[in-house]
């Protein structure tokens, strides 16, 4: 039964009891709540002395004895996930950015947020990020300089990333500030919006400069002489190391070697294989393997990898140990992560063992060492193909045309002027290429003459710059070459002259060259300085054509690092000379000496490439005009050349 109250109350009570009536209704139903928490509080206990409180007292002093921290759990699981190898440092980077972009939407989110002018205002909102992140704690601070010292409860031998995530924090909510790590703490000051513009450098890229410097040196490895089981981050660490040399992975094969007790070694080829196998089961590597002996000397090995990257890992660093004991791969495959390998025993040191290493590593061999290829991210690469395409064709085809030059250059001095090494490197290369341009094109070889390239995607570059690489390093390679294209369809022909293949070119021996005739005394001094070198060059034996003289003129300059444009026409070529580095080497009146010395190189290339022993040159251009090269040269062969195609 409703009871009638009548009582008075100060006027602030007033104004709070109006303020609570908003939320609840009526003033009658505020007192109700009133009297409800007031009951709730004495059977609970005081905020001094409730059950509650005591239970949190005993578990901060438990903490402090044992040297605890409070995480929160989500972290707790990535930084579990890193320790079992799950994870990669720069996905849990990731992982605190995102986390960090968490923090700063919910801060934001306030009705009271705006970013601190004061210092008391900035020295709460960083007790406020230590208690939603729980990363760290404010060791101490000074208002006199508007400074805080921060001490990390995480990543105490790593502070950087504390710092890290703090950064984007206060930088995602707009606030002012420097930052620097001494030691384990970390020192953060408020700026003013004047001085932030001025500051030294930029907090986050700081740190992150810091952070790559550390993540760079830690490189997982194998602890010698026990054995370490890796997980899914080393093996994508792995997988990408083995697009660098086929030697970076020298310490790791040298690590699995010792890893294997010596007793382990046996001289038996089954039980050198299973020793070897067992390895790779120890360290994770695979799960199951089934060695099967074929012959005395062939062996099969089948086995299942933990990650379809560790497949092709396996396949190679299993390969690379079986060679250094004479094991030579007869053939391997890979599918998803299952590994099959066929080895046979050929005897330690010999040359058949060193070919099939050279062939697994062709591709990356060509592009570091005779390309000078650096990686470039694709997006930039496509905008820059695109604008050449559009604006010169023929700048475009004339770059794609080197490199095939180039490429039938490394396939050369590789095989060592072999034919059959030739025809297998030519097509190991081609099939690795194309799928490089693009990973779903399927190639297609009906015979040693003939193959088809199928791409998936109508893209117009990429179908003509494998049409000219293709053409080019195929005729570079002594070969007759019909290339057709139909929409997405590149067809290509080639057939074998019957000629000999000319030697490959050798950088150090050319560059070598040009470096003997500057230091020469004489004209006369410079040309027999250079005379060995072109008579391998360009040897007298050979049947050469015009295209042939014009295309190794063009690779030895290319070698040298001059740049040389050629026009063909009907009986001869033009050289036109756009760039020279050793024009900085020479003083200005040695200039005019050196385009005398080409000129007089090129007459006795001419002399050995021709039946009679001469051709004819015209200087078209040997001045320096507008700081350009000064030399321009025509060369008619055709009356002087032996009888021959071309």
């Amino acid at each position: 039964m409703p009871v009638h109250i009548h009582t008075t109350i100060p006027e602030k009570s007033a104004e709070i009891l109006n303020q609570l009536t908003g939320t609840y209704g009526t003033k009658s139903r505020v007192l109700e709540k009133a009297l409800e928490t007031m009951t709730r509080v004495e059977k609970v206990g005081s905020c001094d002395d409730c059950t509650f409180k005591a239970q949190i007292e005993e578990r901060m002093k438990l903490r402090e004895a044992l040297e605890l921290t409070s995480i929160r759990k989500d972290l707790l699981d990535e930084l579990l996930r890193v320790a079992l190898s799950d994870l990669t440092m720069s996905e849990f980077i990731q992982w605190q950015r995102n986390d960090a972009q968490n923090t700063i939407e919910l801060i934001q989110s306030s009705i009271q947020w705006k970013p601190p002018t004061e210092f008391r205002d900035f020295l709460s909102l960083i007790d406020q990020i230590s208690e939603i992140t729980r990363l760290f704690d404010v060791a101490s601070h000074r208002e006199m300089d508007k400074t805080i010292v921060l001490r990390p409860i995480v990543f105490l031998r790593m502070p950087e990333l504390v710092a890290f995530q703090l950064a984007i924090i206060l930088e995602g909510i707009g606030v002012y500030f420097d930052l620097r790590i001494m030691r384990k703490e970390i020192i953060l000051k408020m700026l003013r919006k004047e001085l932030a513009s001025v500051r030294r450098s930029n907090p986050l890229q700081f740190i992150s400069e810091r952070m790559d410097d550390k993540f760079g040196s830690l490189k997982p490895q194998l602890f010698k002489d026990q054995l370490v089981l890796v997980g899914p981050a080393f093996l994508k660490w792995a997988a990408q190391s083995l697009e660098e040399s086929i030697a970076d992975l020298g310490s790791v094969i040298e690590d699995i070697r010792l890893s294997i007790k010596p007793a382990e070694f046996s001289d038996n080829p089954k039980e050198f294989i299973d020793g070897l196998m067992r390895a790779g089961r120890n360290m994770n590597w695979i799960t199951q393997v089934n060695t099967t002996q074929e012959s005395e000397n062939n062996f099969r090995i089948n086995f299942q990898a933990t990650s379809p990257s560790m497949a092709n890992i396996a396949t190679v660093t299993f390969a690379l140990i079986l060679a250094t004991k004479g094991w030579k791969l007869i053939r391997y495959s890979t599918e998803y992560d299952n590994g099959n390998i066929v080895v046979e025993f050929v005897g330690e040191g010999s040359q058949e063992v060193l070919d099939q290493l050279i062939e697994m590593n062709l591709f990356r061999v060509v592009n570091q060492q005779f390309l000078d290829s650096i990686p470039v991210p694709r997006e930039l690469f496509d905008t820059f193909a695109i604008k050449v395409y559009d604006s010169d064709r023929r700048r475009f085809e004339e770059i794609y045309r080197n490199i095939g030059f180039r490429i039938a250059n490394a396939i050369r001095m590789l095989a060592k002027n072999d034919e059959e090494k030739i025809g297998r490197l030519i097509r190991s290369y081609i099939e690795k290429n194309v799928h490089e341009a693009q990973s779903n094109a399927e190639l297609r070889f009906v015979d040693d003459e003939t193959f088809s390239v199928v791409f998936r995607q109508m893209e117009p570059i990429t179908i003509t710059s494998q049409q000219i690489v293709i053409k080019s390093m195929l005729e570079a390679l002594g070969y007759e070459v019909s290339v057709t294209t139909f929409q997405n369809l590149l067809n290509v022909k080639m057939k074998k002259v019957g000629k000999p293949l000319l030697g490959p070119l050798h950088r150090s021996e050319v560059v070598q060259m040009v470096s003997d005739a500057i230091a020469a005394d004489s004209l006369k001094d410079a040309l027999n300085q250079v005379k060995p070198t072109l008579d391998k060059l360009f040897p007298v034996e050979y049947p050469w054509t015009i295209h042939e003289i014009g295309d190794r003129l063009l690779d030895m300059y290319r070698e040298l690092g001059i740049q040389v444009e050629i026009e063909y026409f009907e009986g001869g070529f033009t050289l036109k000379y756009r760039t020279c580095p050793y024009y900085k080497l020479v003083a200005n009146n040695q200039k005019t000496w050196l385009c005398k010395f080409r000129k007089k190189a090129i007459e006795y290339i001419l002399s050995r490439v021709t039946r009679t022993g001469k051709g004819r040159i015209k200087v078209i251009k040997s001045l320096i005009e507008d700081g350009t090269h000064p030399c321009e040269y025509a060369v008619f062969l055709e009356e002087f050349l032996a009888k021959s195609p071309g």
